[in-house]
């Protein structure tokens, strides 16, 4: 098996991680999702398959840190994680891998209350294909979730979209860096313990765009520069503390569909939104 390049084991019952895996060097893309794996993986993950692209072990029980190592795998593309028991910070190592595409770790218990748990949000700025960095949240207002049941291989979700998905247990403030995610297509970072303003910074995203900042503590008013996000397609930024008037510049948001502003502390008048595809409240 020298020339086996991809393996997918997802939704069994497989309860022992294979370590036959280890001796295959040609492996490309190893699908492991929906099983019962647990434990800690070895720290060398990154080292043991040198060529790997495709990483997809989300919905098991793996345990422990985030190997820095997964940085030495320098081909790797999709980094998917979700539904694990993961603790700690997410390496900010990651940033040294060029080609990632996708980064989801949510539903792990990364993050910590230490000043650097939000470090590698700066250090994907560096991945200049990424198109799903991470999934910071629990959101379950209007978006379409992914059946993550589907083999990772066969989903063209992931050759065109850019996102970024981290839905953990972070704090502390989303650094200005993130701005500097040019490719970013998706911003999901809900149901996290972060505060302080968010939006001050101009983000230029691609078309279609999707941000959701719910279940959070961000405060302060938005800024008229949301409407520079011309290509913003859903924006949920609900149960926040933010107050102030709702800026009428988000009626440039011409591409925008949905939209969730309950349960903040807006006040004055509903700006014009005549031209707006949806308004949700």
């Amino acid at each position: 098996m020298r020339s086996l390049t991809l393996i997918d084991l997802s939704v069994n019952q497989l309860c022992e991680f294979p370590l036959p895996l280890y001796n295959l060097l040609s492996l490309k893309g190893i699908g492991l999702s929906y099983n019962y794996f647990s434990g800690n993986l070895r720290s060398n993950i990154g080292d043991a398959f040198p060529k790997e692209e495709k990483i997809n072990w989300g919905m098991n029980s793996f345990t422990g840190t985030f190997p820095d190592s997964f940085a030495n795998a320098s081909n790797l593309q999709i980094l998917d994680l979700p539904g694990n028991n993961f603790t700690g910070n997410v390496p900010a190592s990651l940033g040294k891998v060029k080609n990632l595409r996708w980064l989801n770790v949510n539903g792990n218990q990364s993050g910590s209350d230490e000043p650097d748990n939000m470090n590698f949000i700066s250090s994907l700025a560096k991945c200049s294909n990424l198109q799903n960095p991470f999934k910071l949240g629990n959101s379950q207002l209007g978006f379409k979730q992914i059946d993550r049941r589907d083999p990772i291989f066969n989903r063209k979700h992931h050759e065109t979209a850019l996102s970024l998905f981290v839905w953990n247990t972070l704090n502390g403030t989303v650094p200005q860096s993130l701005g500097n995610c040019k490719q970013l297509l998706r911003l999901y970072i809900g149901e996290n313990n972060l505060s302080g303003i968010i939006l001050g910074q101009r983000l230029s995203l691609p078309s279609p765009a999707h941000v959701n900042i719910s279940y959070n503590s961000f405060m302060g008013s938005l800024p008229m520069e949301i409407g520079d996000i011309t290509n913003l397609a859903s924006f949920d930024l609900s149960y926040n503390n933010f107050s102030g008037m709702i800026p009428s510049t988000i009626g440039k948001c011409l591409a925008l569909e949905l939209l969730y502003m309950q349960h903040n502390s807006f006040e004055g008048s509903i700006p014009y939104f005549a031209d707006l595809k949806t308004y949700g409240s």
